[in-house]
């Protein structure tokens, strides 16, 4: 196998590994075959529909030329998709594929993918092994290292003026549904990246940014400056940058996780302090609304919101409260409005719906605690450093709203 750069998370009879570099899922039958010795050989591998086939014949080949058996499942990467009933449907071919306890699942996608691939696994017959293969930047740095899985849940009701609401009626809360389950290796094809679309591609960044906003909490105080100075070049797929990228974000993420695998620490040296941007980024995202960048121009077909887009705008928003209650520096919220801006990032949103809906959205936040809200904020602490907000008031998160509101 040719050289790549490896991230131990050392979680006793729970570690792993996380191998970043060009060229790495060719190798994954091999890696496999030194996990699971004593495995079935049997392999079940969860696929985005959207892949490019490429990405497909790399990772099957592998398995072939390894001597294993793959089983393909197809997940389509939509939010209203992450449900129980993708779960059921994959496990039910992992069933008639004879999966044993000992065989190991892949997920080769994106976010979405991996959460349910990872969920079906920590679920069939108790759990099977996982191994992710995230093939964007945001499942890179985010969603494959840390052992979240799981699904949303759609809940009867009617649609409201919040707009998150699906075509059935239903609403969809955000990852209601799931569990630790820690993947027994990740890899991360740097190749992957150079299919994705520049706004993917800055929806990954969203995540990068949010790592370099606590990044000194966490050893790594140069990041965000780093970042800065090779942006034009990472957003241009130079591959060395990107592997370098993925491998700074993934070493925060990794020594979060260490610290505080099952986010049980109440302060900011604790998981938590990776949902900065989430709270108010999970209550925006469902919604119907028009992203915009700093020039005004709409994003996308403005029908809505990616979840990194989503996370971008939170941390603004998050940002305006911090400033508001004190506990950031002053400039702190046009400051991450900057880095969103060079990110290729929406800044504000048109569309969100009345105050009451946001902030009764807020409340689905899995964070909360006695009906109060807890949020992760950046204070602007020059290398990297967040906070936390213990309930905060109305007005705070009032100011953190129009941080990011326009009509």
């Amino acid at each position: 196998m040719p050289s790549h750069r490896v991230i131990d998370v050392s979680l006793l009879e729970r570690s792993y590994q996380v191998v970043v570099g060009a060229g790495v899922l060719a190798d994954l039958g091999i890696y496999l075959r030194r996990l699971f010795p004593e495995a079935s050989g049997r392999v079940q591998v969860v696929v985005d529909t959207n892949l490019p086939e490429i990405l497909v014949a790399t990772c099957t080949n592998s398995l072939l030329k390894a001597g294993l058996t793959p089983t393909r499942h197809e997940v389509v990467a939509q939010e209203t998709e992450k449900v129980l009933a993708t779960v059921e449907r994959i496990a039910a071919g992992f069933t008639r594929a004879r999966h044993e306890r000992g065989d190991p699942v892949v997920a080769l996608g994106g976010g979405i993918v991996g959460d349910v691939a990872g969920f079906a696994a920590s679920m069939y017959r108790r759990g099977v092994p996982i191994v992710q293969c995230p093939t964007t930047l945001l499942a890179m740095v985010d969603a494959a290292v840390g052992g979240k899985t799981g699904v949303n849940l759609l809940t009867p009701g009617t649609p409201d003026s919040s707009g998150s609401a699906d075509a059935g009626g239903g609403k969809l809360k955000k990852n209601m549904l799931g569990a630790f389950h820690q993947p027994s290796l990740v890899l991360c094809d740097i190749d992957a990246l150079a299919s994705l679309s520049a706004r993917n591609l800055s929806c990954g960044l969203a995540e990068c940014i949010k790592h370099g906003l606590l990044a000194g909490q966490w050893e790594d105080p140069t990041l965000l400056d780093w970042m800065l100075r090779n942006m034009a070049g990472m957003r241009q797929h130079d591959a060395e940058l990107q592997t370098e990228l993925v491998f700074r974000n993934v070493a925060i993420k990794a020594r979060v996780v260490c610290a505080d695998e099952r986010e049980e620490r109440p302060d900011n040296r604790g998981r938590m302090v990776l949902n900065m941007g989430h709270t108010v980024g999970h209550a925006i995202e469902p919604m119907q609304c028009r992203p915009m960048l700093a020039d005004g121009s709409v994003v996308g077909a403005g029908d809505g919101l990616e979840h990194g887009e989503a996370v971008g705008l939170g941390m603004i928003a998050e940002a305006g409260c911090a400033e508001y209650c004190g506990v950031a520096r002053a400039g702190t919220t046009d400051y991450v409005r900057a880095l969103l801006t060079d990110a290729g990032l929406p800044v504000k949103v048109a569309g969100l719906p009345q105050a009451s809906a946001l902030l009764d959205a807020m409340l689905d936040d899995k964070k909360v605690g006695a009906g109060q809200l807890r949020i992760a904020v950046p204070t602007g602490v020059e290398g990297g450093a967040c906070c936390i907000i213990d309930a905060p008031d109305r007005a705070a998160l009032m100011a953190g709203i129009a941080a990011i509101s326009t009509h």
